[in-house]
């Protein structure tokens, strides 16, 4: 029967003992300043109540009694299941020394820490352990391996501020344990991945954490290599022969989710654990082919319908093996540029019909190599659509077309006259936006009653939706569309074609305009060929303000073949190159997409524009012009300023209607 156990506190001038003298038989002591740099230590004396009385007498360590200038550590303890494998968490009160006035704050990295094991919750024996499972100085966690069954163990902690003062000695948890065995456990594996993302030609290699609940070592784990139809491991097979930490990944698992399987065995205990698969996320790619600068153009300026297109581009190995064999080339039309449109032709060349006006053209190439790897299929989209303006922001003041431009557009293209009994009809579109023949020759012929009927333009219809219709009720100043009973086109597309006389009386010369009021019009992009015989040392205007000394048209005093009349110097950008003449305007031979520009951004004050002429330089007799103009959009600012993509997207558009190119 145990009786009161005494406590005594003894105290000496070193750690080994010396001038030691009784301090204190209080179980908490209370030291003061002068005892900072002493040694105490305490002395356990078990008694019993009957029998023999006193027991062996049992002494601590002694231990440096720190300044109180020091940190210390306080409320040392150490939780957790004492089983071997468990987890083993230690925590404590960090004090901070005063430093005579400041109280400093932990080191930022933590207090140095130390874990023992003893033979007995004395401390016998007592032993520093070495840090498992990666741990160093500053870890306040572990977990007791077969080493540590039927031992003892503490904590203790070296308490650091952040100006490297430390305590002179460890302070100790109490002794937890003894540390049990734990149950018997089949070994597994965690944190599987492999090294990177599977293409062809490449080595990848895969890795795990082993984890045995009762520390077994590990013995000969297992690989297996397995392809799947999904990221989940849906169908899996083994590859056969992979069965290493590594694998090369080649043509067969093209197309496959890759997984790596471990199943973990250990050298003793219960030897073999479960298997467990970890997969990519992505399939596993070739390294593939890849093409670039795709492009098509006409090999004729015959227009589009029936101009034979022809695709290029560049192809790149990009690592795969090989050499370039069987590359699939497609064309396809669609409706706008987003779809992925309808497959009309295959191989390097594809040969526009009519069914293709209005329609978007796509030449697509998706690139193969002779050992079968297929890169991603690369698209080119050009606008064969009718409908350009709605490829630009810029503000449109005019816009004139036999085509629909907008597709918000609900009006007519034009108003035609027939020659025979001057009745007049609106033509308008078909449903892909081009100009609806079937109701011109319909009308003009009077129903096939008088097939060589001629017809002239009394109205070119605005589609900007400012209502600025261009047109013209004297029969002998009207452009033709239908002559002799044949619609008149320029490259398989309709046009109007205007009519020149060198004279110096207007009447006969062909032109449409209007008198209603304009913004200023500083630029312009149109559609049009001078075809005149003779060379002319004149302004030939294509349109012009009805009134003003403004107008776009060919300059024989400029090395400009077109530009701003009075506002040089003048600039186009013209996408199909023309020669400009020195001094004289040469006749055009073939079709033209030209942009031009003024040379001011906004025209000076007597520039506004009044109205609008086609097909004649500022109302003056002689300046008009002779051939076809197609298409005329005029813009009141200067789209290189704000906007020169818009040329280029607007010509591109234009040369593949009109031109095939």
């Amino acid at each position: 029967m145990e009786a009161a156990t005494t406590i005594t506190w003894e105290i000496a001038t070193d750690g080994s003992g010396t001038g030691r003298a009784t301090y204190s038989t209080s179980a908490t002591p209370t030291f003061i300043t002068a005892d900072g740099g002493k040694y105490v230590r305490a002395k356990i004396t078990p008694r019993a109540a009957t029998g023999i009385l006193n027991g062996i007498d049992y002494y601590g360590s002694w231990v440096l009694i720190d300044l109180a200038t020091k940190p210390f550590a306080t409320s040392v303890n150490v939780s957790g299941i004492t089983e071997q494998g468990s987890l083993l968490t230690a925590s404590y009160t960090y004090n901070g020394g005063t430093n005579g006035v400041v109280t400093y704050t932990e080191n930022t990295l933590g207090s140095t820490y130390q874990w023992q094991t003893a033979t007995s919750n004395k401390g016998a024996n007592t032993t520093t352990m070495s840090f498992p499972d990666g741990g160093n100085a500053f870890s306040k966690t572990i977990r007791p391996t077969i080493n540590e069954v039927n031992k003892y163990i503490r904590f203790g902690v070296l308490a650091k501020d952040n100006l490297a003062a430390a305590s002179t000695s460890y302070v100790y948890s109490d002794w937890v344990g003894p540390i049990t065995l734990a149950a018997e456990a089949a070994p597994s594996a965690t944190n599987l991945t492999f090294s990177q993302a599977p293409t062809d030609n490449i080595v990848i290699t895969g890795s795990y954490t082993y984890v045995d609940a009762n520390n077994d070592p590990e013995g000969n784990s297992l690989y297996q290599w397995y392809t799947a139809t999904s990221a989940s491991g849906a169908n899996k097979i083994p590859i056969p022969g992979q069965n290493s930490k590594q694998i090369s990944i080649t043509n067969a698992q093209f197309g496959y989710y890759i997984g790596f399987g471990v199943t973990a065995k250990a050298l003793t205990g219960t030897i073999t654990g479960t298997e467990v698969v970890y997969y990519n996320p992505t399939i596993a790619k070739l390294a593939r082919p890849i093409v670039t600068n795709l492009s098509f153009a006409g090999t004729n300026t015959t227009g589009l319908v029936g101009n034979t297109l022809t695709g290029t581009y560049s192809y790149t190995s990009n690592g795969s093996a090989g050499t370039e064999s069987e590359t699939i080339l497609k064309w396809y039309t669609a409706s706008n540029a987003t779809d992925l449109g309808t497959q009309v032709g295959s191989g390097v060349t594809y040969t526009p019909t009519t069914s293709d006006l209005g329609k978007y053209i796509i030449f697509e190439v998706t690139p193969k190599t002779s050992t079968g790897a297929t890169g991603d299929p690369v698209r080119i989209v050009r606008n064969g659509s009718t409908q350009i303006l709605d490829l630009t922001a810029q503000t449109v003041e005019a816009a004139y077309s036999l085509r629909k431009l907008r597709a918000a557009y609900t009006g007519y293209a034009i108003q035609v006259r027939r020659n025979g009994d001057n009745a007049t009809q609106n033509i308008g579109f078909t449903t892909t936006g081009t100009l609806d023949e079937t109701a011109l020759t319909t009308f003009v012929s009077n129903g096939n009653l008088s097939p060589t009927n001629s017809g002239t333009v009394s109205i070119w219809y605005d589609q900007s939706g400012k209502g600025r219709d261009v047109s013209n009720t004297t029969p002998g100043e009207q452009p033709f569309i239908v002559t002799s009973g044949v619609i008149e086109k320029y490259n398989g597309v309709p046009t109007i074609r205007f009519v020149k006389l060198s004279t110096s009386n207007i009447a006969g010369q062909s032109r449409l305009f209007t008198l209603t009021g304009m913004a200023n019009i500083t630029s312009a992009i149109g559609v049009f060929a001078y075809t005149y015989s003779t060379k002319y040392e004149q302004y030939d205007g294509v349109v012009s303000d009805v009134s003003s000394n403004v107008g776009i048209s060919g300059n024989y005093q400029t090395t400009y073949l077109f530009g701003f009349s009075n506002q040089g110097p003048f600039f186009y950008k013209n996408k199909i190159a023309s020669t400009p003449a020195t001094t004289n305007i040469s006749p055009i031979s073939n079709l033209n997409v030209i942009y031009t520009e003024s040379y001011t951004s906004v025209l000076p004050t007597g520039y506004l524009w009044n109205g609008v002429t086609i097909g004649m330089d500022r109302n003056s007799a002689g300046r008009n012009w002779g051939g076809p103009i197609s298409e005329v959009i005029l813009f009141n600012s200067r789209l290189n300023d704000n906007s020169y993509a818009d040329v280029l997207s607007l010509q591109d558009a234009q040369m593949l209607y009109y031109l095939g190119k």
